[in-house]
């Protein structure tokens, strides 16, 4: 069940409910409306865990894209699990310290999508690559965020302190999860 659109009144995905939070001890006052929302097909997800800025409370939730490599690569072509969409020609990706341009972009085949970059890169199976939108992350959603038919806002609760199960939420970055001193990131059962 998602809590964060407004006249959603329930939401079935038709599979048990993962739990991702251990414990949610930190949660920013107010929430926000997430950025870009209304621009999001119909099914769409953010998903628990997801790194985000809110800039105040009751403020607008900015969401860092995250895409995790599906197969390593020492080409330009990239394969990503694509939980977030897919990027846009001329979008930059950042892997660590390397920014990265997209040339162009595939769809996506059972979740994979296949990216050419404008230069070769070197990533390993899991590493996670993020949008540079200069979002300074400063929390994560803590419910499941689905867009329905009709939606025209989401909103979401940060969490900025607690326990989650890192291998049940979206990749994040190392850096993300330094940054995050609050939370805590442990494997699940």
């Amino acid at each position: 069940m998602s809590f964060n659109t407004y006249g959603q009144k329930k939401y079935d995905s038709g599979a048990a409910p993962v739990q991702v939070w251990a414990e949610v001890y930190g949660v920013k006052h107010g929430g926000g409306v997430i950025e870009g929302f209304e621009a999001l097909p119909v099914g769409s997800v953010i998903p628990a865990g997801t790194p985000v800025y809110l800039d105040k409370a009751g403020g607008t939730i900015k969401v860092l894209k995250t895409y995790e490599v599906a197969e390593a690569t020492t080409t330009a072509k990239i394969k990503f699990y694509s939980r977030f969409g897919l990027p846009k020609a001329t979008d930059k990706l950042v892997l660590g310290e390397d920014e990265h341009t997209v040339s162009s972009v595939a769809d996506a085949v059972d979740g994979v999508a296949e990216v050419t970059l404008s230069a070769v890169i070197t990533a390993a199976k899991g590493d996670v690559l993020t949008d540079d939108s200069g979002i300074k992350v400063n929390g994560l959603i803590w419910h499941d965020v689905v867009k329905e038919e009709g939606d025209s806002l989401g909103t979401g609760a940060v969490v900025d302190g607690g326990r989650i199960f890192a291998d049940r939420a979206p990749a994040l970055p190392a850096s993300i999860e330094n940054e995050l001193v609050t939370v805590k990131f442990e494997k699940g059962i």
